[in-house]
C-alpha cells in the first residue's frame, strides 16, 4: 500500500470536511488528495448493532450511510468489519480509484495493517473478505487508525442505526437506515467460523493471494 496521509493532516478534514483543503497541506498534497476518496467507518451496539459509513468523494461531498445489522452474530468487532466491508463495496460501485480508509477500531485497523498477531482470529472470514476487497485498488489504498472524536459523523450514523439516543447531532441531513439481515461476507463465500493459527503478516495482500491460490492455506 502507498503511504498514508498523516493523522495531523487528516484529522481536521475528517471532522470539518472541506476546511482541510482550505487550511492545511501543501499545494502538492492538495493535488494528490484531489483524486482520493475517503472512507470513515464506525460501529455501535447496545440492544442492536449499527454500522456507520461516511464516504467523501474527490469533490468533497459527504455521502453518509446507516445500516442496522439485524443478526445475532453482530459483535462489536464484527460490526466494525461489516461497516468496512459495506463501505468498500460502495466505493467500488461508485468507481473510486484511490482510497484512504479511516476507522477508530484499533483491533480491526491494526489487524489489517499486520501490526497485530493473533493466535485465533475469530473473524477470519471478515478479515479475508476485507483484504480481498482492498486488493481491488492495489497500491492505491491505505488503512489508517483515527481516534473517536474526529470520527464523530460515522459514529453518529452507527448510533442512528442501533436506535441509540444521540445527544448532539453532527450531521443535519435526513438519513435512511438500511437493514442487513445477514453478514455481507456470506455473499463473498466466506464463513464466520474460520479459525487461524498465529502468523506474522508482512503485507496485507499476501494472505489473500495465498488463500486464493490454495484455500487450505492456514491464513
Amino acid at each position: 500500500m502507498r503511504s498514508a496521509v498523516s493523522f495531523k493532516q487528516v484529522v481536521g478534514f475528517a471532522a470539518r470536511g472541506a476546511g482541510f483543503l482550505r487550511h492545511g497541506g501543501s499545494k502538492k498534497m492538495k493535488e494528490d488528495i484531489a483524486l482520493e476518496w475517503w472512507l470513515s467507518l464506525d460501529a455501535f451496539g447496545l440492544n442492536a448493532a449499527g454500522a456507520g459509513i461516511v464516504i467523501i468523494d474527490p469533490k468533497r461531498t459527504h455521502h453518509c450511510y446507516s445500516f442496522l445489522l439485524n443478526y445475532q452474530e453482530a459483535t462489536n468487532n464484527r460490526a466494525e468489519y461489516e461497516a468496512l466491508t459495506i463501505g468498500l463495496e460502495i466505493l467500488i460501485e461508485l468507481g473510486a480509484t484511490e482510497v484512504e480508509v479511516f476507522g477508530d477500531s484499533e483491533f480491526v485497523i491494526n489487524q489489517l495493517n499486520g501490526e497485530y498477531k493473533s493466535r485465533h482470529i475469530t473473524m477470519a472470514g471478515y478479515y479475508l473478505a476485507t483484504i480481498q476487497l482492498l486488493s481491488y485498488w492495489g497500491t492505491k489504498v491505505s488503512v489508517n487508525y483515527i481516534p473517536r472524536e474526529p470520527n464523530a459523523i460515522a459514529n453518529e450514523m452507527a448510533q442512528l442505526a442501533s436506535g441509540a439516543q444521540i445527544q448532539e447531532r453532527k450531521f443535519e441531513g435526513d438519513i435512511e437506515v438500511q437493514k442487513r439481515n445477514l453478514p455481507s461476507i456470506f455473499e463473498r463465500g466466506f464463513s464466520l467460523d474460520i479459525m487461524t493459527e498465529e502468523i506474522k503478516i508482512e503485507d496485507w495482500k499476501t494472505p489473500i493471494i495465498q488463500y486464493l491460490n490454495n484455500p487450505s492455506f492456514p491464513t
